[in-house]
């Protein structure tokens, strides 16, 4: 399996479990996490696409190949990456001016604690396959900076 879907599917769940252990506990870390988690899909599903692109052979309109899409695909990430951040921001803002601060969310932390060790679990184990991926790229001597930017 393509270690770029793998990311991106893993991550959306991830992102739904994490919206919704938000939505129970009111926990920012996991909203944060959970913003981290959708967009870190959206870039592997771009970084899917951009793949695809690049691997194009050359034609009429790009003698030179495909492969200036992948510096594309770099712009786009650098875009969500920026979008989460402000989303997160403005929660903070929004939450250090309203804390939502109560004994039956403070009761229910140790499910957003849980949430987030069996993300950093599912993001090692994602981290492993793409690891192992780069390794077999690198035996065969290819390499692809799409992979390599989404592992990062």
């Amino acid at each position: 399996m393509n270690p770029i879907v793998l990311a991106a599917v893993a991550s959306l769940g991830l992102g739904i479990v994490k919206m919704a252990t938000f939505l129970f506990t009111g926990s920012m870390i996991v909203l944060a996490s959970a913003l981290d988690s959708v967009v870190d899909a959206l870039i592997s599903y771009t970084n899917l696409k951009i793949q695809k692109i690049s691997q194009a052979e050359p034609d009429a309109d790009h003698p030179f190949g495909h492969s200036g899409f992948e510096v594309i695909g770099s712009l786009v990430q650098g875009l969500l990456i920026t979008g989460g951040g402000v989303l997160i921001a403005f929660q903070c803002l929004v939450h250090l001016f309203q804390p939502p601060v109560s004994n039956e969310l403070l009761q229910r932390l140790p499910y957003a604690m849980g949430i987030l060790v069996f993300s950093a679990l599912a993001g090692f184990a994602i981290h492993l396959v793409y690891k192992r991926k780069l390794a077999a790229l690198k035996l065969s001597g290819e390499r692809s900076l799409v992979i390599q930017a989404d592992h990062a």
